[in-house]
């Protein structure tokens, strides 16, 4: 889970992700311009927004039966966290995920890696996706904990690499994903070590 100890639940994340994609349609009708809520200008990423929130709360049963109850209900949780978030980025700087699309620009590979970012905490071993070094091949638990301390990483250097490419611009996104990653890939890296030794 993206946040451990976060108390909320599912249908409460849902609720409050109802609450503020009413909100930011309402400013949009409005053009609302209150302390450091902008006016929001796209409305076809309002659209997108509104139909990600459906889909985050139809998440616990649309997801496949391999997925335990807990997991599936993480995976939701973390879903409808990470929706408010970028809702509430968009409320107050909605420039920032203009700036995102397409994704192939810098603030877009933010939301890549913050996307990754909570794909990675649940994903099982494989070839594609995950920190993939000889310490967490070789052990389901400590791939594992890898990547969820990896998946956390990537998903809060995402968010950093979206608001700095989108705030300050793309040269700034682009040392921020460069220093991020190198220290990221360092951090996971020693981590998977030290589980490996601590196994030993």
């Amino acid at each position: 889970m993206l946040v451990p100890r976060l108390r909320l639940k599912n249908w409460q994340l849902c609720l409050g992700n109802v609450v503020l994609i009413i909100l930011l349609w309402d400013a949009q009708a409005t053009g609302l311009r209150w302390g450091l809520i902008e006016p929001i200008r796209s409305e076809k990423l309002l659209l997108v927004l509104t139909l990600f929130v459906g889909i985050a709360g139809l998440l616990p049963s649309a997801l496949p039966a391999r997925f335990s109850a807990s997991q599936t209900t993480a995976i939701a949780r973390d879903a409808n966290l990470l929706l408010i978030l970028y809702q509430l980025i968009y409320m107050m700087a909605p420039r920032v995920l203009i700036a995102a699309y397409p994704l192939t620009s810098v603030a877009g590979a933010g939301i890549i890696f913050s996307l990754l970012g909570v794909v990675m905490m649940y994903m099982p071993r494989n070839g594609v996706i995950g920190i993939r070094i000889p310490s967490t091949a070789a052990s389901p638990v400590i791939w594992h904990k890898t990547n969820v301390l990896g998946g956390r990483l990537f998903f809060l250097l995402g968010i950093v690499i979206l608001l700095s490419a989108g705030l300050l611009g793309d040269t700034w996104g682009l040392i921020v994903m460069g220093v991020g990653t190198v220290i990221m890939a360092a951090v996971t890296v020693f981590y998977a070590h030290h589980l490996s030794k601590m196994a030993h």
